[in-house]
C-alpha cells in the first residue's frame, strides 16, 4: 500500500513521468495465462456446448413423438413466451417508450 503513495505515482499523475517510471505499470497487463486456466476454459466451453446439443436433441425427440395438434400447441406457446420476453426487453431498454425511441439497431 505504501508504494501507491510514493513520489513515482504522484509524478505520473501530474504528467511528469519518464519511460523508466512507467515501465512497471505497463508490464502488469503482459502476463500470460496459465495452462490450467486455459484448459479449464476450454473444458467449460465444450461442456456448455455438449449441454446445448443434448437439450436440443432431447427437445427434437420429444417434439417428434407428439401428435401434430400437440406440436402446434407447443410451438404457439413457445412463440408467445419468446414474444413476451422480447416485448419486456424492448420496453426496459427504451425502444417502446415515447421519450427514448432507440430504433437505430433494428
Amino acid at each position: 500500500m505504501e508504494s501507491f503513495r510514493s513520489g513515482r505515482f504522484v509524478a505520473i499523475e501530474k504528467g511528469k513521468s519518464t519511460a523508466e517510471q512507467e515501465s512497471p505499470l505497463r508490464d502488469c497487463g503482459q502476463r500470460s495465462i496459465s495452462s490450467a486456466l486455459l484448459i479449464r476454459g476450454i473444458l467449460l466451453v465444450l461442456l456448455f456446448n455438449m449441454c446445448l446439443v443434448t437439450i436440443l436433441l432431447g427437445g427434437y425427440v420429444y417434439l417428434s413423438s407428439l401428435t401434430l395438434e400437440q406440436q402446434n400447441y407447443l410451438t404457439n406457446a413457445a412463440f408467445v413466451v419468446v414474444g413476451g420476453v422480447a416485448f419486456v426487453t424492448l420496453l426496459l431498454i427504451g425502444d417502446l417508450s415515447k421519450d427514448r425511441p432507440n430504433f437505430y439497431y433494428i
